[in-house]
C-alpha cells in the first residue's frame, strides 16, 4: 500500500469522525428542544388558559414544606402567588376566576387572609379601570369573619385605599377608625399621601384624630421610621402650618429633633423650612448643631433653606457667620444661597459687603446670576439708597440678556420695572419713573396692582400730581385692576393734601359698598381726615364702624379720637375712647389724660355723678402709671369731683392704698368698691 492509499484512508476516517460528531450534536440539540419546549408549553398554557382546574399532586421527593406546597403540575406556584402574578401583569378577570376558584374549594388551598388582602387590591385596580368592584367589600368582611379568618392591617389598609380611589371622604376616615389594631407605616403613607390634595374637604375633628394617631405612632416607633414617611410627615406639617396652627403637628417634629435621629440632607431642609415658618429659631438652632454633632456638612439645597430659615427669623448674624464660616465647604454657592446673602447684608445695610460679593462672582465666573438674583441686588440698591450703582447693575444686566436666551434669559420682568420705579419715586426722579410706565405699556407688558400703588405713592409726594393719579386710576380700570385698601390709603392720603373732606369720604362710601376693610393705619388717616375738616359725628361714626369691624385702634388712632372729641365738644365719647383705650391697657400720651381732667372740671352737658366715674378712673390710671399730668388739674378733679361725693375711699396723697375693679358696660367704665 502506498503512501497515497495511506493519506486518503486517513482523510476519509477523519471525515467519518466529524460526521459522526454532527451527528450526535444536533440529536442531543433536538431532544433538548422538544424536553424543554414541552416544559415552556406547559407552563404557558397555564398561564394563558386559567380555567382549566388546578389539580395539585404529591411531591416528586423530600423536599422543606414550603417546597412541597409550591408544586402544581411542575409549576413553583401556590394560588395566592398566581393571584399575585395576575394582579402585577393586570389581568384582573382572571384573577377573579382564579379567586372565585379558591373561595369555592375547587382547589387543595384554602383561602387565607393573604387571598382575601390581594384580592382587595384587585378589587381596586377595577375601581381605578372603571369596572365597579366597591359594593363587595362588606360582603368580603363578613365572609371572612364566618370563615375565621381575621382582617389584619393590610386589610384595612386596601379598604382605605379603596375609599381614596373612590374619593369616598366619609368611607376613607370611616375604615380608619374601625380599625381593631394599631395603623402601620402603609396607613399613614396612603393617608399623608391622599391629604395633599383633598386636605380642605377634611373636617377638623377627623385631622385632629389623625394627627394624634400619628403623633402616638412616632412617638412609638421613632428610632424605625423609613426615611419616606419621615419625609410625608415634614411635608404634611408645612402644609397645615401655612393653613393654620396645628400643635399637635409641631409636637411631631420637636419629637424628631428631641430624639437626634440621623436624617437625610433632604428632611433636614424640609425641618428648616417648617421651623422658619413658625418662627421656631431655638429649633433651627438646635437642628444645625444636631448636623455638626454628626459631622455632616449641608449640601447646596439644605444650606439654602438653613440660611432662609435665620433670615425669616430675623438671625441676620447667624447667616453672615454661616457665611464666612471657614469651615464651609460649599463654594462656590449657588443662585440662591446668593440671593439669600445679598438679602442677609441688605437687611444690615452693609452695601459695601453685597458690592464684594457681586464682583466675587462676577469675577468667578463660576455662579451664573439669574433674573431673580438680579431683581434682588436693585432691590438692595433701592434700600440702601445708591442710585447710582442701580443704573449701573441695570446697564450689565441688559447687557449680559443679549447673549443669554430661553429660561435663563434676563429680559426685564414686571418686578424688575416696580423695583426700579420705588426708588426712582423715593429719590424723588418722578418723571422718570413715568417714562418707565409708559415703556411698559409700549411694551404691553401686564401690568398690576403694585406698579399703580407704587406710582400712587409717588403722586402723594409730587406737588400738583393730582391730575397724574386721576390719569393712574383711570388706567387701573382699563386693565380691570381693581383697588385694594393699600390703593384707598394712597389716595386718602392723597386727598388729605388738599383738603377734600368730600372725596375722602365719597372713597370710603365705595371702600364700604366694595366690603373692602380697611387697616388701622387707613382708619386713623380717615379719622384724622374728619376731625381737621370739623366733621366729629362722622369721625365717632368711623370710630364705631372700626370696632364694629374688628379693628383694634392703636395708640395714634385712640390719640387722635380723644382729643379730637375733646376739643368738638364731645366729651362723654372722648372719655369713653379713652376708657376703651385703658381697657386694652393702652398708653396715650400724657397730655391727653391732662386735657380730659381739665376739661371735666368745667363741662356743664355732663351730670355730677358721671363726672364723678368718669374722673374716678382717669385719676386711678394716672396715679398707679405714673402719667406725669399738671399736678393742679390732678388734684382738683380729686377733690372736686371723685371726693366730693363723699362715697370713696382708700385714697392717700392722690394713691390708691387698695386697688380698684372696673366693670366695662355701653356708658363706659363704672367705678366699684
Amino acid at each position: 500500500m502506498n503512501a497515497t492509499t495511506i493519506s486518503k484512508s486517513r482523510q476519509f476516517l477523519d471525515e467519518l469522525i466529524w460526521y459522526d460528531i454532527g451527528l450526535i450534536l444536533i440529536f442531543t440539540l433536538v431532544l433538548c428542544f422538544f424536553k424543554f419546549g414541552f416544559v415552556i408549553f406547559r407552563r404557558l398554557k397555564a398561564f394563558i388558559q386559567p380555567e382549566t382546574d388546578v389539580h395539585w399532586t404529591p411531591p416528586r421527593k423530600e423536599q422543606d414544606k414550603e417546597d412541597q406546597s409550591k408544586h402544581s403540575q411542575g409549576l413553583l406556584y401556590t394560588p395566592n402567588e398566581l393571584l399575585e402574578s395576575y394582579l402585577c401583569a393586570k389581568q384582573l378577570d382572571r384573577a377573579e376566576f382564579l379567586f372565585a376558584k379558591i373561595r369555592n374549594g375547587s382547589t387543595d388551598t384554602r383561602a387565607d387572609v393573604t387571598t382575601y388582602n390581594t384580592y382587595l387590591r384587585v378589587l381596586i385596580e377595577n375601581t381605578r379601570v372603571g369596572n365597579g368592584g366597591r359594593a363587595k367589600t362588606e360582603e368580603l368582611l363578613q365572609e371572612m369573619e364566618s370563615a375565621g379568618i381575621e382582617a389584619n392591617v393590610m386589610t384595612y389598609n386596601c379598604l382605605i385605599e379603596l375609599e381614596m380611589v373612590n374619593k369616598d371622604l366619609k368611607g376613607v376616615w370611616s375604615w380608619f377608625g374601625k380599625m381593631p389594631m394599631e395603623p402601620d407605616v402603609m396607613t399613614f403613607s396612603h393617608l399623608l399621601t391622599w391629604l395633599k390634595d383633598n386636605s380642605n374637604a377634611v373636617p377638623e375633628e377627623q385631622t385632629q384624630k389623625f394627627y394624634t394617631a400619628l403623633y402616638s405612632y412616632v412617638q412609638k416607633e421613632s428610632l424605625h421610621l423609613n426615611e419616606d414617611l419621615i419625609v410625608l410627615i415634614i411635608d404634611e406639617c408645612i402644609r397645615a402650618s401655612g393653613r393654620c396652627k396645628k400643635p399637635i403637628l409641631d409636637a411631631i417634629l420637636t419629637h424628631f429633633v428631641s430624639q437626634k435621629l440621623l436624617l437625610s440632607f433632604s428632611c433636614y431642609g424640609k425641618l428648616f423650612t417648617y421651623f422658619a415658618q413658625t418662627k421656631s429659631i431655638d429649633k433651627i438652632i438646635e437642628l444645625h448643631s444636631q448636623m455638626e454633632i454628626y459631622d455632616l456638612k449641608p449640601n447646596e439645597v439644605t444650606c439654602g433653606c438653613l440660611l432662609e430659615a435665620y433670615l425669616s427669623c430675623g438671625r441676620i448674624d447667624k447667616v453672615i457667620e454661616f457665611y464666612e464660616s471657614p469651615s464651609l465647604v460649599i463654594k462656590p454657592f449657588n443662585v440662591i444661597i446668593y440671593t439669600i446673602l445679598v438679602r442677609a447684608y441688605a437687611k444690615t445695610k452693609n452695601f459695601r459687603k453685597i458690592m464684594e460679593l457681586y464682583k466675587k462672582v462676577k469675577a468667578e465666573n463660576t455662579t451664573q446670576l439669574n433674573l431673580i438674583a438680579y431683581n434682588t441686588l436693585l432691590d438692595c440698591c433701592v434700600q440702601c439708597e445708591q442710585c447710582g450703582v442701580m443704573e449701573e447693575i441695570l446697564r450689565e444686566m441688559i447687557e449680559e440678556s443679549k447673549s443669554r436666551k430661553g429660561e435663563d434669559s434676563l429680559v426685564p420682568d414686571i418686578i424688575t420695572y416696580s423695583t426700579i420705579i420705588k426708588g426712582l419715586c423715593k429719590w424723588q426722579q418722578f418723571e422718570k419713573a413715568l417714562k418707565l410706565y409708559q415703556e411698559m405699556k409700549m411694551k404691553k407688558m401686564k401690568l398690576d396692582e403694585v406698579v399703580f400703588n407704587l406710582l400712587l405713592n409717588g403722586c402723594v409726594k409730587q406737588k400738583g400730581a393730582h391730575k397724574i393719579a386721576m390719569e393712574l386710576i383711570d388706567d387701573m380700570k382699563q386693565y380691570n385692576i381693581p383697588c385694594s385698601k393699600y390703593t384707598y390709603s394712597i389716595l386718602i392720603k392723597l386727598y388729605m393734601k388738599t383738603n377734600d373732606i368730600a372725596k375722602i369720604l365719597e372713597i370710603y362710601e365705595e371702600m364700604k359698598s366694595r366690603n373692602v376693610v380697611p387697616g388701622v393705619v387707613v382708619y386713623t388717616c380717615l379719622l384724622q381726615a374728619c376731625i381737621k375738616a370739623k366733621v366729629i359725628v362722622k369721625a365717632i361714626e368711623i370710630f364705631g364702624d372700626m370696632r364694629v369691624q374688628g379693628i383694634i385702634p392703636d395708640q395714634v388712632a385712640y390719640n387722635t379720637m380723644v382729643n379730637g372729641c375733646v376739643y368738638s365738644g364731645k366729651l362723654m365719647n372722648a372719655c369713653d375712647a379713652l376708657c376703651e383705650a385703658m381697657q386694652r391697657n393702652i398708653r396715650l400720651a400724657d397730655d391727653i389724660y391732662d386735657n380730659v381732667l381739665r376739661n371735666l372740671l368745667t363741662y356743664k352737658h355732663m351730670s355730677p355723678l358721671q363726672k364723678q366715674q368718669y374722673a374716678t378712673i382717669v385719676c386711678n390710671y394716672v396715679a398707679l402709671n405714673g402719667i406725669k399730668v399738671n399736678q393742679e388739674h390732678y388734684y382738683q378733679a380729686l377733690n372736686q369731683l371723685v371726693l366730693s361725693a363723699g362715697n370713696v375711699n382708700g385714697y392717700y396723697n392722690g394713691y390708691y392704698e387698695t386697688p380698684m375693679q372696673y366693670q366695662w358696660s355701653n356708658y363706659g367704665y363704672y367705678y366699684q368698691q
